[in-house]
């Protein structure tokens, strides 16, 4: 926590000007620091699912921070894209896991891929 403080208050204190409304910017940070936390707590696919797609969210929205820089915009709108793709590609992947183990816990797809096939 302290080193990317740190880093933030860094790169804040060097290009001050390219952010007008500072809170908006931590709280993006705290809010995608809180979904790797629950990303990393989750139990099954539906959870890790949601606080992903809850991190992407918040670094989609702080990736066009700067609204007035082409570059900015134009990199926020090729990441929401590519982040769309990877999501649906994730999506489909959980499903045929759930297709297969009728089951989102990881726990019990473990238990389903460990059983021997005769």
């Amino acid at each position: 926590m302290g080193t990317i403080s740190f880093i933030t208050s860094y790169t804040l204190k060097k290009s001050f000007n390219f952010f007008p409304i500072l809170y908006e910017y931590f709280l993006l940070i705290i809010f995608s620091i809180f979904f790797i936390f629950t990303l990393f707590s989750s139990n099954d696919f539906f959870f890790s699912y949601l606080s992903l797609e809850g991190m992407s969210f918040s670094l989609y929205i702080l990736a066009a921070t700067v609204y007035y820089n082409k570059l900015s915009l134009e990199s926020a709108i090729k990441y929401f894209v590519l982040g769309g793709v990877a999501s649906s590609l994730l999506l489909y992947g959980i499903s045929l896991l759930f297709l297969v183990s009728n089951s989102l816990d990881f726990f019990s797809i473990k238990f389903f891929l460990n059983q021997e096939v005769y």
